[in-house]
């Protein structure tokens, strides 16, 4: 949805609207990446700080967590 995404989980009735980085992380936790991985592309695609960026990442990846929308695996 041009460089948008939304998402609702249905289960607790959240819904999330994506745009920018936020979108481009959605979509690329297509697949289970290591943070250090999403970081490195949000830092490639956004002219961005690598320390911001992970420190940014980091809570929005809590917040969906949180939402029960991503979890954590072990390599």
């Amino acid at each position: 949805m041009n460089g948008e995404a939304a998402i609702l989980h249905l289960d607790r009735s959240i819904y999330f609207g994506l745009k920018g980085v936020g979108a481009q992380v959605w979509a690329a936790l297509e697949k289970p990446q290591a943070v250090a991985d999403l970081n490195r592309v949000v830092c490639e695609q956004f002219d961005v700080d690598a320390d911001r960026s992970a420190a940014d990442l980091m809570k929005f990846l809590a917040e969906l967590q949180d939402a029960g929308l991503v979890e954590t695996v072990e390599p």
